[in-house]
């Protein structure tokens, strides 16, 4: 489902909705979110003028004379509308995502520029979102800015940001790193440029978490001051995804036993480093195999475990439990607290987090981490000449070419140093320069190293390589 907010600044100038409507259909835009429609009339309103052809539905707050005015248009073949709920400032659709019958709330919101009036605005969109359950997506021209980097050639205001922040932190939105351009709006005041990030597209923790690889886009301004802001939730398959090794797997029984047993099977002849990267590869396909069998088995496990759990426990409310059934009880429990400390553990060194290795077991905390490090690590398309480009293949061959070009060699011939009569060493400590590392001095390097860095791309860090 993709997504696109529109401060229009009145749909009624000529072209204007003719340009939202080919913005709609060229970036295949299921919920359409116009803010400064200026549109007085419900009745008048044409919203296929906006939205071209296809079912539609859609929800409305009139202009107040020739200001303001909200419009939310959507496909109803993706979302279904359940309520609303509007006033002069936003415009709350709910509904469930036809795809999967999720409950998802949209919410389009104009802000005010009085300052009270944005604090009183917080409020009632805090009371709104706490009375509704669902995912949601908050998006609009919200006349604030963040923090004083979002400004150019205007005054930042200390006591509006932290309002904003206050409310995005009480409600736990999320904001994706946006792509394209740094701000979202533009004027020129008095011959000067001004610039500012007024408008946002903020989304709950738990759609963040269902989509971390979304991508949002300010697409060019085109017939308004306003950035037009693309958010589209299609996840794109790049492919493979390569190995990684996690320190958590020493501790699970039967893996150091695999890794063992895959080098001293494995039998590859040539140049050292030939060598250890055969030996590592055989362990990289062993380690899968018993990964992938300890998942299932794990899974199965935890299933029972809960289920024996839940029979005791209802056998609890109506008698005592027999010595055996106590016991089964406890062991269950512990084989699930087990599982849970392996999945913490797992998720710590997935998200980077060494804060909670003193036994921390806050989960959801390393999910959230984990998912903002995809977010900003992603990179769901590249703007080439112009285009916005996603399809992978396409995204590949720009990185490489990249790349490329910025290790290749510059000049054919290097110049050359002439330095007749300057001091030189003895050959005594010219041939330590030249002379093979020791076992002794490459060992001392390895373990001097940080556990948790990678020497290169095959996967393994030197926790491993100390570990065996």
């Amino acid at each position: 489902m993709n997504f696109i907010s529109i401060n229009a600044r009145g749909l009624g100038v000529q072209g204007k909705q003719r340009w939202v409507k080919e913005l709609r259909v060229n970036n295949g835009v299921d919920f359409l979110a116009i803010q400064e429609s200026k549109i007085s009339d419900r009745e008048v309103f044409d919203c296929s003028s906006c939205w071209g052809r296809g079912v539609l539905d859609f929800d409305m707050v009139e202009a107040s004379g020739k200001s303001g005015g909200i419009i939310s248009i959507w496909n109803s073949k993706v979302f279904k509308k359940i309520s609303a709920e509007c006033n002069a400032n936003y415009l709350l659709t709910s509904g469930v995502l036809v795809e999967d019958g999720s409950i998802l709330n949209i919410l389009n919101v104009y802000a005010p520029q009085n300052v009270v009036a944005k604090r009183d605005l917080w409020v009632k969109l805090k009371t709104v979102m706490n009375n509704n359950q669902g995912l949601w997506v908050v998006l609009g021209d919200f006349n604030v800015v963040r923090r004083p980097e979002d400004r150019r050639n205007s005054r930042f205001n200390h006591m509006a940001a932290s309002d904003f922040n206050l409310f995005i932190d009480e409600v736990d939105l999320h904001e994706y790193c946006m792509r394209g351009n740094k701000f979202t709006y533009a004027v020129v005041v008095e011959g000067v440029v001004k610039l500012s990030k007024i408008d946002r597209v903020l989304v709950s923790q738990k759609k963040f978490n269902r989509w971390p690889r979304a991508c949002l886009r300010a697409l060019s301004r085109g017939l308004s001051d306003h950035s037009p802001l693309l958010l589209t939730l299609v996840d794109v398959n790049f492919g493979y995804k390569p190995f990684r090794w996690f320190n958590s797997w020493l501790g699970r029984e039967g893996c150091q036993n695999v890794v063992r047993k895959a080098i001293l099977d494995c039998s590859i002849d040539g140049r050292p480093d030939m060598v250890i990267s055969g030996k590592l590869k055989c362990v990289r396909e062993a380690i899968k195999i018993w990964r992938d069998e300890i998942v299932r088995k794990e899974g199965d496990l935890l299933e029972n475990c809960k289920s024996d759990i839940q029979r005791l426990e209802r056998i609890l409310e109506d008698r005592e439990l027999e010595e055996e059934e106590v016991w089964i009880w406890e062991e269950c429990k512990k084989e699930v607290m087990q599982i849970e400390q392996w999945k913490t553990r797992y998720l710590q060194q997935k998200s980077r987090v060494g804060w909670a290795s003193s036994g921390d077991e806050n989960s959801a905390y390393f999910h959230r981490m984990v998912n903002g490090r995809k977010a900003v690590n992603d990179i769901p398309g590249l703007s080439i000449d112009g285009q916005w480009i996603t399809k992978p293949s396409l995204v590949k061959r720009e990185v490489l070419k990249f790349f490329r070009n910025h290790f290749s060699e510059r000049f054919g011939r290097r110049p050359e140093l002439m330095c007749d009569g300057c001091k030189v060493i003895s050959s005594e400590d010219a041939d330590k320069l030249v002379r093979p590392f020791s076992k002794e001095e490459i060992k001392e390097a390895v373990f001097d190293c940080g556990s948790d860095k990678a020497p290169g791309p095959d996967g393994f860090n030197f926790k491993f390589i100390k570990h065996f």
